[in-house]
């Protein structure tokens, strides 16, 4: 059955296909050493806008919700290392997949000479109810499949990550009944659900946590206690960065960069304006005119903090940005430098995926290392804005710099099992049910095989690639039986 999926998933996947062609029959450990070679020295000639920036940037953010010293550790270590993880949803991660990729992240740091800090720049601009589950805790560990948890009501299912207020006191209560509850009618062993019921009570109705008014801060916060409990006898630091925070901040600099108009010439010079929104029409990750798939440059943020598209209009000599949230209510902004960074600081707009990894990866030297389609939608933004340039004058160095970018893929492979007869993937829950992990522990443990993690991975790529009018049937209970227990 495994082999059946993974063909199907490998049709959908190119990324994928490729590492599996290249890299199929390396340890995951080899794959990872791999990675360890980028953390070579930044060039000069490979950055548009100062790197130290993005390092700044994360200091301010942290500062309020780490402290001082934890937040100059890690702004100085984001000025220093270039391979970035930005795979991730932001969200309490239960997910295995990405959970999985933070440790093989961790481990990626470590052998560059960064033990400690994982700094996770992580997508705010998805709902509350995308794959990784923000709005509540993914349980792998049960009698049936994967069990959804929710903390917040079905009703903020549409919710934005980066607009969703915080979860109450009340919301963590019902989700610890909830589990209390699937622990009595045998949905859950009984060492599960005392596993999520220590998490509930001691993050979730943590007074600091639920002290912070925005569900994306509290994550941070739940995040970084999760990892450390994961870690038993290791003082690691996941610190999970709201990515278009981050990016918010770098445009409003980059904006009033008098060294370098360029980011200022793609917005408003109007002809490089509408030559960006040809080159990158209908691309994965930026805009599809005439449609609401997609944005262009920001997503724009309802009443009820949901997102919506939007588009680029015109109204005489005046340009704004035009969008229509679920219930048809029409929305307008200014197309102004003034304009935008104020609707950006009231939270009106959000920066879309273009903008973002423009301020992260096209115009700074770090390496992104993303799930499968990341490198995807990279490389057809980069080649995108190179047309671009290539139609003006006076951008060769940034042309330089766009034809050498390169982004890898990471978040996927699945490396930790258990269950001998049904196996399933371990997520933050199974990790801590089984005692937790050590970072010697790790080689031994990546010495599985690349292709091996990608058919562990089928539990989350099978029914994230292939509808499920394709789908095989039982494919979950199949699957868990071929795969056995290899932890």
């Amino acid at each position: 059955m495994k082999e059946e999926l993974l063909r199907q998933v490998l049709k959908e996947a190119p990324v994928l296909a490729e590492c599996i062609a290249k890299d199929g029959q390396s340890s995951l450990r080899s794959y990872c050493e791999k990675m360890v070679s980028i953390n070579r020295a930044k060039e000069d000639a490979l950055e548009c806008y100062p790197t130290e920036a993005v390092g700044e940037a994360v200091k301010k953010y942290l500062l309020v919700l780490v402290g001082e010293e934890l937040a100059e550790l890690t702004g100085e270590q984001v000025k220093k290392q270039r391979l970035i993880l930005t795979a991730n949803h932001h969200g309490a991660e239960f997910f295995a997949q990405s959970v999985q990729g933070n440790i093989l992240y961790s481990y990626i740091l470590e052998r560059m000479g960064y033990p400690h800090i994982v700094p996770v720049f992580a997508n705010t601009t998805v709902n509350m109810s995308n794959e990784n589950f923000p709005r509540g805790l993914l349980v792998y560990h049960t009698n049936s499949g994967l069990l959804k948890l929710p903390v917040f009501p079905f009703k903020e299912r549409n919710t934005l990550v980066a607009a969703a207020d915080g979860f109450t006191r009340e919301m963590a209560e019902r989700t610890l009944a909830e589990t209390v509850r699937c622990q009595k009618n045998g949905s859950l062993a009984e060492e599960t659900a005392a596993v999520i019921q220590n998490i509930l009570r001691k993050c979730y109705l943590d007074e600091l946590i639920l002290g912070e008014e925005k569900y994306a801060r509290q994550v941070l916060h739940i995040n970084r206690r999760l990892f450390q409990k994961m870690y038993q006898d290791e003082k690691k630091e996941l610190l999970y960065i709201e990515m278009e925070a981050i990016s918010s901040q770098l445009f409003q600099w980059d904006l009033a960069n008098k060294s370098n108009p360029l980011l200022k010439n793609l917005l408003f010079k109007e002809e490089m304006t509408e030559t960006l929104i040809m080159e990158l029409n209908q691309k994965t990750g930026c805009w599809e005119s005439g449609t609401q798939r997609g944005t262009f440059l920001f997503w724009g943020v309802d009443e009820r903090k949901r997102r919506f598209s939007l588009s680029l209009r015109k109204e005489g000599a005046r340009s704004y940005l035009w969008g229509m949230d679920m219930e048809k209510q029409e929305y307008r902004y200014a197309y102004d430098e003034e304009s935008i960074l104020d609707a950006l600081d009231k939270k009106l707009l959000v920066p879309g995926l273009f903008l973002t990894f423009f301020e992260l990866y096209l115009t700074r030297d770090f390496v992104p290392a993303g799930g499968c389609f990341q490198s995807v939608y990279l490389r057809e933004m980069c080649r995108g804005l190179i047309r671009v340039l290539e139609k003006e004058k006076g951008y060769d160095r940034e042309l330089h710099m766009l034809r050498r970018k390169e982004s890898v893929y990471l978040s996927g492979p699945v490396f930790l099992t258990a269950g001998a007869e049904a196996a399933y993937p371990m997520g933050t829950v199974e990790i801590i049910e089984h005692g937790g992990l050590t970072m010697k522990e790790l080689p031994a443990l990546l010495e599985l095989s690349v292709i091996r993690a990608h058919e562990i991975g089928l539990f989350h790529f099978y029914p994230d690639l292939i509808p499920a009018t394709r789908r095989k049937e039982n494919w979950w209970q199949k699957l868990s039986e071929e795969i056995g227990d290899i932890v």
